[in-house]
């Protein structure tokens, strides 16, 4: 979660956007995990909004963590930077809503969800049931959004639709018999 609310504000000072607050104003336990992390000097900010930084026994611990870590871990730490780094802003703004069940959304954000799940989907990047949750809609009213912007939530290939069409007429054999 850090990262991508660091990913989040640096994104923010990339694109010129005015202050990360005026879209989410996070989650007190994510800012008391913050402030308590600051105190402890593991990490900085160098104002309201900027990237939060590893500094002194913050880098001295991740690059422990990360010397102490399989490969296995590696690749998925590796992983999830990617998978943060790929995202526009709003796609992280509306995916680190969807983590912290306590976010405060300082002005409608709802709209800018449901684009950036809808993107999300699109790019494959999450899963149908990741996207619902991101978007902060039921299942029907997402369905339903995707569904007037001509998106579809499931594809398969020919090769798969003709299995699948196998399948159902196999088991349709089973149960005439």
């Amino acid at each position: 979660i850090f990262y991508c609310v660091s990913k989040i504000f640096d994104k923010k000072e990339r694109l010129g956007s005015t202050g990360a607050s005026e879209f989410v104003a996070f989650s007190l336990s994510l800012q008391a995990i913050v402030d308590q992390h600051v105190a402890s000097g593991l990490i900085a900010q160098a104002g309201n909004g900027d990237s939060l930084r590893l500094v002194g026994d913050g880098l001295r611990v991740a690059k422990d963590v990360w010397t102490a870590a399989t490969p296995t871990e590696r690749l998925c730490a590796s992983s999830a930077k990617e998978f943060f780094n790929d995202m526009t802003y709003d796609e992280l703004n509306a995916y680190a809503c969807a983590e912290l069940p306590d976010a405060k959304v300082g002005v409608d954000f709802s709209r800018t969800r449901v684009d950036a799940a809808a993107s999300l989907l699109q790019s494959a990047k999450v899963s149908v049931s990741r996207a619902v949750t991101i978007s902060g809609l039921s299942e029907d009213e997402f369905f339903g959004e995707l569904k007037a912007r001509d998106i579809y939530a499931y594809s398969i290939d020919k090769a798969q639709f003709e299995e699948s069409l196998a399948w159902m007429a196999s088991v349709q054999e089973k149960n005439a018999g």
